[in-house]
């Protein structure tokens, strides 16, 4: 939690992980703010609004994500 905002974590196996009822439900009965997806593939990207992949090599950035989080998802510094 930051700042009041709840946010999540889960690491798939797929290089390319797409979203599942059970992100969505954890996303609505948790009231997370965002969700990433970490998974062994070589790139970061937005899935959706409150769902970005998370490449394993990105996981240090990771805090400052959840930290500059307040508009959108953030990868390497980038919005």
């Amino acid at each position: 939690m930051q700042r009041g905002r709840r946010f999540g974590v889960e690491a798939k196996f797929s290089e390319a992980p797409s979203v599942t009822r059970s992100m969505q439900s954890a996303i609505d009965a948790l009231d997370l703010h965002h969700l990433w997806i970490v998974h062994p593939g070589p790139h970061s990207y937005p899935v959706s609004d409150r769902i970005s992949a998370l490449a394993l090599t990105d996981i240090a950035s990771l805090p400052g994500q959840i930290k500059d989080n307040g508009e959108r998802w953030a990868v390497n510094g980038e919005r």
